[in-house]
């Protein structure tokens, strides 16, 4: 468990916090997103080192974050308890190790589905564009469901932040229908790097299914 200082001084250096409507640059919207829509298209594979934090939780979740597309991906949590969310392309699995259980979860995560669906498009069917922010350095964008009085798979907002020299995924926010926040902070970013096709498989003695 991080002591309580060092979890609030972690958790203000996930918090991107914008310029103010001054200092923020003069680059078009339109512009803004065609240009990180482009990125995220061209993003064949992505390897992050990351932390994620939640609000008035202590813990900080450290692990290793792998995407190869078409729609495989691994949260490989390494700290403070070593488990595993895989996608293999087609099937998602979580892993606790400690339990020894596999669990096959729905496919179907707007988040993952916006990150790894081809062609990306920012905003799409499910999300209109609810903010946008750029920079110098960053940019940020913040998407919500297109019905205000709905939330997408369990998701009230969604915030994307890039770093911009070179153009690159910084950060994640996620709230879901109650508010509740998730922040998480990618470090050590590697893309276009080939992954081995064997972090996106997962042994398959017997396992739960969960169904929406």
């Amino acid at each position: 468990m991080v002591p309580l200082m060092k979890y609030l001084v972690l958790l203000l250096s996930f918090m991107l916090v914008l310029p103010t409507q001054a200092e923020t640059s003069k680059v078009p919207v339109e512009i803004g997103l065609k240009s990180v829509g482009a990125y995220l298209n061209n993003m064949s594979t992505f390897k992050a080192n990351f932390k994620q934090a939640t609000p008035g939780q202590l813990d900080v979740h450290q692990g290793t974050f792998y995407l190869k597309q078409p729609r495989q991906f691994l949260w490989q949590y390494e700290s403070p308890g070593q488990q595993k969310l895989v996608s293999d392309g087609g099937r998602l699995f979580f892993h606790d190790p400690e339990s020894d259980q596999i669990t096959q979860l729905p496919l179907n995560n707007p988040l993952m589905r916006l990150l790894t669906k081809r062609p990306i498009q920012i905003p799409n069917k499910e999300f209109r564009i609810a903010g946008y922010a750029s920079t110098s350095d960053h940019i940020e964008v913040v998407l919500a469901p297109r019905d205000e009085s709905d939330d997408v798979g369990g998701l009230s907002r969604v915030v994307l932040s890039f770093n911009r020299h070179p153009l690159s995924l910084a950060q994640l926010v996620t709230a879901d229908a109650l508010g509740n926040e998730t922040y998480t902070f990618f470090t050590n970013v590697e893309e276009g790097q080939e992954l081995s096709a064997s972090l996106f498989k997962i042994e398959l003695p017997n396992y739960d299914v969960f169904e929406d």
